[in-house]
């Protein structure tokens, strides 16, 4: 009995260590995370170079800027910094006008996450830097192991210095689409893949073996202009033409610092100390941090407005709406555009007297029709109270321009990726599966159809026709949408239609879109469109994640958040991230009829 009661106190004891061991845990955890919602104070040294770390990725949703991440960061996961396009472009024009930063210095490496850092993103940050030289201050850029858009960034630099043994990766932009239609026959399933029409190819990975020639086609015409921009991009900033630029990426490739700096791209070669003794020299020593005079710009962006100057303020506002991500049914969670949830901010700033225009930014390759047609009913409905102006950010393809069609105007960048209009409807038969593994399914139904979405057999040609006839009534509601949207008549929609993609400049060429231009471009039209000139304030929505935000999704059902497993950079980890994003991809499918207008044509510029 003693030994009995010895060990009961014993485990108690063991018990009681956990338990306090878990509050203190619970307790640090929690107070670490409450203290990234307490703003610290920010000061701006006079003098001080902005220093604009690329180490980000770049989304268009302030909701992606998830303080939660660096909660998993803690935990051990390798995670991206993450600043929305709008808050770095106004925090780098506020700069240009700010009496206390005295010149900027670009470094680092951009990271993608999601769909973050487009080449439409890229294109509106190099923009600001633009505006920050125009102000009279200058732009160093540093140059290490850098890619593509790493240097389509920094080359717009007043001087661009780059490490002795650095190198540029200028290769030009290659493709790589597994197809899974062999491999998946191999076991048994065979995939059924129909689409409307000949372009949209959205199932094409997973039925088929092979690329086919409609696919081939947009593919190269993408990654066509995407390299354009960049070639040209960097031959204007640096002087050079763009023959040789397009010649030194298809001749040499990997660039190193003494052949950049014998053909113009770069101002010289600097190792580490040199740079800081340079910047020293122009914004003085700061001895408490040790170096030259700076101010990072993710504290920047947190700092109070300069001394003299007053945050905007007015009771008129613009709303900001963010479809960013595959567009599912219901809420959504981050990283998706949850079709009720959309539709509900887009309904609220309708109802909200303040709220004189509504911009919608659409970066996303559509998804399910349901929760599309979910917005864009409020599109069209809130459009005929007050403007609805739609920006089209990096990709805005099949659901993705089913949101926008409705819109009073559409603006889009050179390079957006839009279009697409077409539906697609995939079902993997597994009879052949079964019948290897001798799984025998008997069935009882009502009548001729009832099994018709059935996986278990092959499709009769009853129900064939059933999928073809609702897929060809799928179409041409969207096609109808898009005439009606657009003012075209039914013929011009089917011609630019079939699920083709076009490009930004293409899309405005055939009245996909009204203007082009940036997404302030397009808050501004909104505003005077509302007849309210600068009289106004943004308010984005989503917005940035906020604590009670945080808790709801980790309580959520089929709530999901994890530290990267793939997190290094290295060649194996990127094409295993890769892999993990299309997986991704395809588990947000949910359109509770199975009709997806999607196009996931995911081109990364390194």
């Amino acid at each position: 009995m003693v030994s009995f009661f010895r060990k009961v106190l014993v485990w108690l004891a063991a018990f009681g260590v956990a338990l306090g061991l878990f509050v203190v845990f619970l307790f640090l955890f929690l107070a670490a995370l409450g203290a990234l919602f307490s703003p610290k104070p920010v000061v701006v040294k006079e003098g001080s170079v902005l220093v604009l770390n690329l180490d980000m990725s770049i989304p268009d949703s302030p909701e992606a800027d998830d303080p939660l991440a660096k909660v998993q960061g803690l935990l051990g996961g390798t995670v991206t910094k993450q600043i929305p396009l709008l808050r770095l472009v106004r925090g780098l024009e506020r700069a240009a006008d700010d009496p206390r930063i005295k010149g900027v210095l670009v470094r680092g490496n951009l990271q993608a996450e999601g769909y973050g850092t487009t080449t439409v993103a890229l294109h509106d940050v190099r923009a600001a830097l633009e505006r920050v030289r125009g102000a009279g201050k200058p732009v160093y850029a540093y140059v290490d192991v850098d890619g593509a858009a790493d240097f389509y960034l920094k080359s717009t630099a007043d001087t661009v210095l780059m490490h002795p043994l650095g190198e540029l990766r200028f290769l030009g932009i290659g493709l790589d689409q597994m197809h899974f239609g062999d491999f998946l026959r191999r076991f048994g399933v065979e995939p059924l893949a129909l689409h409307r029409e000949e372009y949209k190819t959205v199932w094409e990975m997973v039925g088929s073996g092979s690329m086919s020639d409609e696919s081939r086609e947009q593919f190269t015409e993408i990654i066509d202009a995407l390299w354009h921009h960049y070639v040209s991009g960097i031959a204007e900033a640096r002087g050079i033409a763009e023959a040789d630029v397009r010649r030194m990426a298809d001749e040499t490739g990997l660039l190193n610092a003494s052949q950049l700096l014998e053909n113009g791209w770069i101002d010289g070669e600097a190792h580490v100390d040199e740079l800081l003794d340079k910047l020293i020299e122009f914004a003085g020593f700061d001895a408490e941090a040790e170096s030259f005079t700076q101010i990072s710009i993710a504290d920047y962006l947190e700092a109070p407005v300069a001394p003299g100057k007053r945050e905007k303020r007015s009771a008129n506002t613009v709303a900001v709406i963010y479809a960013e991500g595959v567009i599912v049914d219901g809420r959504g969670g981050p990283g998706q555009v949850g079709g009720d949830r959309i539709a509900r901010l887009i309904r609220d700033a309708r109802r909200d007297d303040s709220v004189k225009a509504v911009v919608l930014r659409v970066n996303s390759p559509g998804g399910g029709v349901h929760g599309s047609e979910k917005i864009a009913r409020e599109v069209e409905r809130t459009n005929r109270e007050k403007p609805v102006v739609v920006s089209l950010g990096g990709y805005a393809t099949s659901g993705g321009y089913w949101i926008s069609a409705r819109a009073d105007t559409i603006f889009a960048a050179e390079t957006t990726v839009t279009g697409s209009i077409g539906v697609a409807l995939l079902i993997p038969v597994i009879e052949e599966l079964l019948e290897n593994l001798e799984i025998h399914t008997e069935r009882i139904t009502t009548g001729p159809l009832a099994a018709t979405f059935s996986a278990t057999r092959a499709k009769t040609e009853a129900e064939m026709a059933l999928l073809n006839r609702w897929l060809d009534q799928a179409y041409e509601q969207f096609v109808t949408l898009v005439a009606d949207g657009r003012g075209m008549d039914a013929a011009a929609a089917r011609e630019v239609a079939k699920g083709r993609v076009w490009m930004g400049d293409a899309a405005l060429a055939r009245g996909l879109a009204d203007r082009s231009g940036s997404l302030q471009d397009a808050i501004a039209f909104a505003a005077d469109r509302a007849g309210i000139g600068d009289d106004y304030v943004i308010e984005e929505k989503p917005g940035r994640r906020t604590f009670e935000d945080i808790v709801a999704d980790l309580l959520s059902p089929g709530a999901s958040w994890r530290p990267r497993v793939f997190g290094g950079r290295d060649p194996l980890s990127r094409e295993l991230r890769a892999f993990e994003a299309r997986l991704a991809f395809l588990r947000q499918l949910d359109d509770p009829r199975g009709l997806f207008a999607l196009d996931p044509r995911f081109v990364r510029v390194d």
